[in-house]
């Protein structure tokens, strides 16, 4: 994708990074009011993203929290508002490093 799109794929993954910031708290949200569905939704959006950007490891993330939420359980809060950022930014270090 990076090779079709050239620029356009930069652009890309800094809007996919961009959102990333706010879905820590939009997860949260939805964890506080046992909101499964809404979960499962943002979950989904994530994965299908990342993954469509070549980010396994996200996507990876976002998909397990998917399948937990169509069970109507949920990760661990601290997965959501400390790991994930941090994956996040581990990813954004080394895609800036290709």
């Amino acid at each position: 994708m990076r090779d079709t799109l050239g620029d356009d794929f930069v652009t890309l993954l800094e809007s996919f990074f961009s959102d990333c910031e706010k879905y820590p708290a939009r997860l949260n949200h939805h964890l506080e009011n046992n909101d499964a569905s809404g979960f499962c939704d943002l979950a989904h959006e994530i994965k299908g993203s990342a993954g469509l950007l070549g980010l396994a490891a996200i996507s990876d993330c976002a998909n397990v929290w998917e399948e937990l939420s169509k069970s109507n359980q949920f990760p661990d809060p601290k997965h959501v508002t400390q790991d994930f950022p941090q994956l996040v930014a581990a990813t954004r270090s080394a895609v800036g490093n290709q």
